[in-house]
């Protein structure tokens, strides 16, 4: 696709002849103790130098009967184990003790995973995936934490969750990445997918990020080499953070359609017609494309409609 490098009117500077947008962040950092006993020596030495002490916070959903990590998940660990830094800690938020717990013991087994927290709320059942109590969690984990970026998909849990996240944190997201260029400078599609832009965050983080599924789900996930990381529950105080929320939304209810196609965000291939394909036998040649995405399907397609005189090709 086309590459541009976009500026915004205010606040852009050039570099290396290179425009690029400017994200920051104006509020302070919060410097607390922190939530793991491994990360207190990294922290210590982190305020001295005035720096944040662990790598990535990357944020996963874990949904009841889904049978492991979703492809939007799968992305979102890949980019943080292959492209962010080092080491980071998961957080799995479920609406089901069992496939939290299932998709926590999974992560754990993945090379440059840390911790992997679980238990995001006291409550059984579908709270531990709302917007606004988990944003409260994440934030509280972030002053405790103090990573340098946040990670999430972005599909609808991540849509939904991060835009929260970065008003509490007071730092404004990068959202749909689809390259990471740097540690600070990510690729993100504008106009509708036309054209791709270059964004360089120059705040004082952390950096919030949401990556597609489409640009990091066909990396595989390495797996680490000996023990897994450790696995334990959120702690009290950030759940509590979290139940001090809850009254602001409650959980009524999911309705989905079930296809044996893929997720649109998910799809490594879309074939779409509109209008212009005019009749009902013209639009069966797209679930021929569909069953053979290949340069002989599209070939035969093609044919097929040179075939048809009433439509020319």
């Amino acid at each position: 696709g086309l590459k541009v490098r976009v500026a915004q009117a205010t606040g852009a500077e050039r570099r290396s002849g290179k425009e690029l947008t400017k994200v920051g962040s104006s509020g302070g950092e919060m410097w607390s103790r922190t939530l793991l006993k491994s990360l207190r020596g990294a922290r210590q030495s982190s305020q001295q130098s005035g720096e944040r002490s662990l790598g990535t916070l990357c944020i996963v959903e874990a949904k009841d009967g889904a049978g492991g990590l979703d492809s939007a998940s799968k992305a979102t660990l890949a980019c943080a184990q292959k492209h962010l830094p080092k080491p980071f800690v998961a957080l799995v938020a479920s609406d089901a003790k069992g496939a939290s717990e299932e998709a926590a013991g999974e992560i754990a087994s993945l090379a440059g995973v840390e911790t992997v927290l679980h238990g995001v709320s006291d409550k059984e059942g579908a709270n531990g995936l709302l917007a606004e109590p988990l944003s409260q969690v994440v934030a509280a984990l972030v002053g405790k934490l103090e990573p340098t970026h946040v990670v999430t998909g972005s599909n609808t849990f991540g849509k939904n969750l991060l835009p929260r996240v970065a008003a509490l944190l007071d730092s404004a997201p990068i959202t749909d990445v689809v390259q990471v260029v740097d540690e600070s400078t990510f690729v993100r599609p504008i106009y509708a997918g036309n054209a791709l832009s270059t964004v360089k965050f120059v705040g004082k983080g952390p950096l919030l990020l949401s990556v597609r599924t489409t640009a990091f789900g066909s990396e595989a996930l390495e797996t680490a080499q000996g023990a897994g990381a450790e696995v334990a529950s959120v702690g009290a105080e950030e759940v509590a953070a979290g139940a001090a929320a809850e009254a602001l939304s409650e959980w009524v209810g999911e309705e989905k359609s079930e296809s044996e196609r893929p997720q649109l965000d998910a799809a490594r291939v879309v074939v779409s017609g509109g209008r212009a394909l005019k009749s009902k036998e013209n639009f069966e040649m797209l679930e021929k494309v569909r069953q053979v995405p290949n340069q002989s399907g599209r070939r035969r397609c093609r044919e097929e409609k040179e075939e048809n005189t009433m439509y020319p090709p």
